[in-house]
């Protein structure tokens, strides 16, 4: 007998699971975060970003249209982060500044190159007139956590008290180490907080 040849069935390719928009959209603008973050707003390109989320430029572009979008959206959604964590941090306030202080070294320890990022985006001429509000919002809950210590320390210098300890978490952001920032904040508890020991 002759063996009947069975037909052979093309092999089929594997399916890459489509994700929903939304899903897709969050894990392009997570891709985008860790790019921007290691490569600063110049240094990341869309290609870097498409490599980061495994999918392709074209698709990045249909969604966000650019760069500089990307970098907006992720910068509000950092912001946000920071915001909620101050509130809560106000929230939390027992009157103790070294606590205050110590709970917002934390947070920017935690997320230390997203808020190098906001630095550095800050002073990029393309992005810094649409940071300006979120700057503004993001110093109103600052100042808010600090608000308890306004009837000890006056507004004028509760304001320069602030200023000066947002200028340590820019300082260590940007490459100042723990040791000389927690020196700094005793340094400035001492001066503006002599009650705080």
């Amino acid at each position: 007998m002759v063996a009947v040849e069975e037909k052979r069935k093309p092999k089929k390719m594997p399916f890459k699971n489509r994700l929903p928009s939304e899903e897709r959209k969050t894990l392009i603008l997570d891709a985008a975060g860790r790019v921007l973050c290691e490569y600063g707003y110049d240094g990341a390109t869309l290609d870097k970003i498409a490599r980061a989320a495994d999918i392709s430029k074209t698709l990045i572009v249909s969604y966000y249209q650019s760069k500089e979008n990307l970098a907006k959206l992720f910068i509000e959604r950092y912001m946000d982060a920071l915001e909620l964590e101050l509130r809560r941090i106000a929230a939390q306030n027992t009157g103790d500044a070294r606590q205050v202080m110590d709970a917002m070294f934390g947070f920017v320890r935690e997320t230390r190159a997203e808020f190098r990022l906001i630095v550095s985006i800050v002073s990029t001429p393309k992005l810094a007139e649409s940071m300006r509000e979120l700057m503004f919002r993001y110093f109103d809950a600052f100042q808010a956590v600090f608000a308890p210590f306004a009837a000890e320390l006056g507004p004028a210098r509760l304001k320069t008290a602030v200023y000066q300890y947002l200028s340590m978490l820019v300082a260590f952001s940007i490459g100042g180490n723990v040791e000389n920032i927690t020196n700094a904040k005793e340094e400035l508890i001492a001066h503006y907080f002599p009650g705080a020991d």
